[in-house]
């Protein structure tokens, strides 16, 4: 892969996609790159359930920001109830469905806590429907999970997740593939939220640091305190 290639995409490690997570470094990697295991007393493979973005680096695992998103949504499916073997096929069927490598880091998905629903145009503009992509009927919900969006921020026009605010007690620490190869921000400023911890460890001054980089004393706290769980 080009250099060029890496731009806009977002660049992370297996245990740096744990830490943004919180899914655990063991499932991460067995996610993106599949696993083995014997039945009948022959060794198989599992494919992987997240096609990802970038190939290994520097002979090390890398993950793109749909990655993650990815990786985020089929941990949230899997916490709603939703059986992987659903999930499995709910990707299948709407990679065909929506031509997109990345079906879940998008806004259409929902679930009701059994079945992974696709929101789909049907008929009139504003008439919208649920597809399930297990059974492929159409269905109107009540029941929807609208935690399986928060703190993500869709392109209007392809419906693509751009942004993402890992931690809602963090909320101007945002994950931009645009900005720093996607490493956590202060969106107001595009300042890594390392660079920041980084400041404060030398001054120890939430006031100076603020000054220097000529952001708020508030997204300063915010980034200590992002860089604080994450560690």
């Amino acid at each position: 892969m080009d250099a060029v290639e890496f731009v806009n995409v977002g660049i992370y490690s297996i245990p740096q996609a744990s830490r943004l997570t919180g899914i655990p470094m063991a499932r991460v990697r067995r996610w993106i790159k599949g696993y083995h295991y014997q039945q009948a007393g022959k060794r198989r493979h599992s494919d992987p359930d997240v096609t990802r973005e970038l190939p290994p680096i520097d002979g090390t695992e890398a993950l793109g920001f749909l990655d993650l998103i990815d990786l985020r949504f089929v941990d949230a499916f899997l916490r709603f109830g939703v059986s992987m073997k659903t999930i499995r096929h709910a990707a299948e069927r709407a990679s065909i469905l929506f031509t997109d490598r990345h079906p879940f880091a998008s806004r259409r998905f929902y679930t009701d806590g059994r079945r992974v629903l696709a929101e789909i145009q049907s008929g009139a503009p504003d008439d919208k429907a649920l597809l399930d992509l297990k059974a492929d009927q159409l269905g109107f919900y009540e029941v929807i999970k609208p935690s399986l969006r928060a703190g993500l921020i869709f392109d209007e026009l392809t419906g693509q997740a751009v942004e993402w605010a890992p931690n809602p007690e963090t909320p101007h620490v945002v994950l931009d593939p645009k900005r720093q190869f996607g490493q956590p921000i202060i969106k107001s400023a595009g300042i890594q939220t390392s660079v920041l911890a980084a400041a404060y460890k030398a001054e120890r001054s939430v006031a100076r640091v603020a000054a220097w980089f000529e952001i708020t004393e508030d997204e300063v706290g915010e980034a200590l305190r992002f860089e604080l769980k994450a560690a």
